[in-house]
């Protein structure tokens, strides 16, 4: 079986002549990391000097395998981005590329889950801000509309400078809306599985079909 190390080469080189790139230079960047590694040098050594090259193939990778619609393998280079550069920025950057596969094709638990972790490895990172939109989006999505509903109102009071802001607003607005008059807002009349046009139609008088969504 071939090792881990000739396995990502073999696709580096695929990848880099499939985009444009010049072999030579994934075979000098690979050789280097195999060979330092060998000799022992620590890892944080390795990150600084070669960190940036070997982060940037593998992005690289993944890019190529986005573009042929193989998302496992997609996701499957941005875990090993951060298993051999377990760098904060390539962390958020692989947890936020992969949340992003998840939700564009669907599957928005993972998604979440994913978009959760980034937010925990990284609360203040530059990736917050729409990690929070993407969630609240994500949430929607399965029908989670309470916990939605609070992804959406922590982004809005993140500033009216937010890409999203005005569209977020305007979510927040059709959720608190209460078409019938019943006292109950559009995304409890949501969660509860209850009608907002009829107002003998509530969330306390059925039971509660969606407890919402629990993350693990």
């Amino acid at each position: 079986m071939k090792s881990k190390f000739f396995t990502i080469s073999f696709v580096l080189l695929m990848m880099f002549t499939l985009f444009g790139c010049t072999a030579q230079k994934v075979v000098k960047v690979l050789e280097q990391k195999h060979t330092y590694q060998s000799n022992g040098v620590r890892h944080e050594v390795l990150l600084e000097v070669y960190g940036e090259r070997v982060a940037q193939a593998y992005i690289n990778i993944a890019r190529g395998w986005l573009s042929l619609k193989n998302y496992p393998y997609a996701i499957k280079a941005y875990e090993e981005l951060m298993e051999e550069c377990p760098m904060e920025k390539y962390i958020v950057e692989s947890l936020f590329q992969i949340g992003k596969i998840y939700q564009d094709i669907g599957d928005y638990e993972k998604a979440i889950k994913t978009y959760h972790t980034l937010l925990l490895e990284a609360p203040e990172s530059g990736r917050r801000d729409e990690v929070i939109y993407r969630q609240a989006v994500c949430l929607e999505s399965i029908h989670a509309f309470t916990a939605a509903y609070g992804c959406y109102k922590i982004y809005i009071n993140l500033g009216e400078d937010k890409e999203f802001y005005h569209q977020v607003r305007e979510k927040i607005k059709q959720m608190e809306y209460d078409g019938d008059g019943d006292g109950y807002p559009l995304y409890k009349e949501q969660e509860a599985g209850t009608s907002d046009d009829d107002a003998n139609s509530y969330p306390m008088s059925y039971p509660l079909i969606s407890p919402g969504y629990q993350p693990n």
